[in-house]
């Protein structure tokens, strides 16, 4: 028999130490992920304000330093013209427009908009004109051309297909977008001509009376059902209100709270207004009446073959509902319908005050104000001009 070595006093063999090392590793872990669990649930927790809402809502780890808000330039030596020639629907162009014009104020260009061709008529029959008018369109470069900040033309144009825009977004959202940026150049250029105004004043005047300030809902549906969108039931637009009251006035509501105002802006306008009367029977639902119905919901190529009276007469209820919305406490929509990306570009309150039950906006645009912890609750939302 060979006897084994004797291990000097106070050491152990490799085996024993291997064996050790895992014991101490798996006791490690043991510890480490129960204060991983604990650290990631009070990072989310709601008294950290960083609890979601849906998706929409993410916690802001990025330093961004201050940004500027670039002047309108006014003279002619220098051009970008927006050409509205597509099929596509009102809010969809606008926010073309308005990323467009943010390029331009960027690029030091005078902003320039083509709207003879639209097919909701002559853009300027719709929206005032708050631009010189330098008669000029401009070239149209080569979409590889980028960044287009470095075209040798002294004009140019562009369309909502071209994608050289986008990729100038796409590349320098986080250096040059703000919040406020975007806000200030909807806010000049979304200013409704008189016609379109008295329409919408009209429409507006038939508002049932309401006492104190009020929530808002838009409710897609129509064309963006063909298009694959979610249809979420009414149930889940009322309770995300509940929570935005509970976030933003710091007070719990329920269906059984009497005197909630809520304007109900949709493309089913009658069924969304009878079954929020049924849901929330307590609560005071208000909307705008209208004499065309969308049975199904807005088809864009049905609108599209209308006469231009009637064309105008369906914008100026949308421009009602937007304004309406505009100066709501809040709003949940959703952002797969570009009405809820225009309705949050024009509003004027905090923009988490706006709440999609679907996506982000624009999430590969980096503009992070949208993705901030919200004001503390009980404080009104503050002006972003």
């Amino acid at each position: 028999m060979v006897s084994k070595p004797l291990l000097p006093r106070g050491s152990s063999s490799p085996n024993t130490t291997r064996s050790r090392t895992v014991t101490i590793l798996k006791n490690s872990c043991l510890i480490a992920l129960p204060l991983l669990i604990l650290a990631n649930f009070l990072y989310w927790s709601p008294k950290a304000g960083r609890f979601q809402l849906g998706g929409t809502d993410r916690p802001n780890s990025v330093q961004v330093k201050e940004k500027v808000i670039y002047p309108w330039r006014k003279d002619c030596a220098s051009t970008y013209t927006f050409n509205f020639t597509s099929t596509w629907g009102l809010a969809s162009e606008m926010n073309h427009l308005f990323f467009a014009a943010m390029y331009a104020r960027w690029a030091n260009r005078t902003l320039q908009i083509d709207g003879e061709k639209w097919n909701y008529g002559n853009y300027f029959d719709l929206f005032e004109n708050v631009l010189p008018d330098c008669g000029i369109t401009g070239e149209l470069p080569n979409s590889t051309h980028n960044p287009i900040a470095d075209s040798p033309y002294p004009h140019l144009q562009t369309i909502r297909y071209w994608d050289g825009l986008w990729q100038w977004l796409h590349d320098r959202s986080e250096e040059i977008l703000s919040f406020a940026f975007l806000r200030d150049t909807a806010h000049t250029l979304f200013k409704p001509s008189k016609k379109i105004q008295e329409i919408a004043d009209h429409y507006k005047s038939t508002i049932q009376p309401y006492e104190g300030k009020y929530w808002s809902i838009h409710a897609r549906r129509g064309d963006k059902v063909y298009e694959g969108a979610k249809i979420y039931d009414l149930e889940d637009y009322f309770t995300r209100i509940e929570m935005l009251i509970k976030r933003f006035e710091g007070r719990n509501v329920t269906k059984e709270t009497p005197g909630i105002n809520v304007f109900i802006a949709s493309d089913e306008l009658e069924a969304a207004v009878a079954l929020a009367k049924e849901r929330r029977p307590k609560w005071n639902i208000l909307h705008i009446a209208t004499n065309h119905t969308h049975g199904g919901g807005h088809m864009q190529w049905t609108f599209n073959h209308l006469t231009l009276d009637k064309k105008l007469k369906e914008v100026g209820h949308f421009v009602a509902e937007l304004q309406m919305i505009q100066n709501a406490e809040g709003c949940v929509c959703t952002y797969s319908s570009n009405v809820c990306t225009f309705i949050q570009m024009v509003r004027h309150g905090h923009p988490r005050t706006v709440q999609s039950l679907d996506r982000q906006m624009y999430g590969w645009l980096k503009i992070p104000e949208i993705h901030q912890d919200p004001i503390n609750i009980g404080q009104r939302e503050q002006e972003i001009e």
